[in-house]
C-alpha cells in the first residue's frame, strides 16, 4: 500500500516536471525499503543526532536520484 503512495507522489512530480523518473514503483519500494531498514529501531540503535544526520543524507539522495530542486526533501529533516 505504502508503495502504491509513493509512486504516485512520484509519477506526479514526474507529470508536473518537478522530478525525473523512469521507474517511479521500483523507485518507491527502493525509497520505502531504504527507510524501514535504517531507521528500525531493532536493528539499529542511533542517537538523534544520527538519525538527523542519516535523514539529512536521504533527503539529499532523494533530490538527485528524483532531479528534484535542492532543498525540496529537507522536510524530512524537521
Amino acid at each position: 500500500m505504502y508503495v502504491i503512495i509513493f509512486s504516485t507522489i512520484i509519477k506526479q512530480g514526474v507529470d508536473e516536471k518537478l522530478f525525473q523518473c523512469d521507474k517511479p514503483e521500483e523507485t518507491a519500494e527502493i525509497i520505502l525499503s531504504t527507510y524501514c531498514f535504517l531507521f528500525d529501531p531493532g536493528i539499529f540503535s542511533w542517537t538523534h543526532e544520527q538519525v538527523y544526520n542519516k535523514t539529512k543524507a536521504l533527503a539529499d539522495l532523494l533530490e538527485c536520484g528524483l532531479m528534484a530542486p535542492k532543498g525540496s526533501m529537507q522536510f524530512l529533516c524537521e
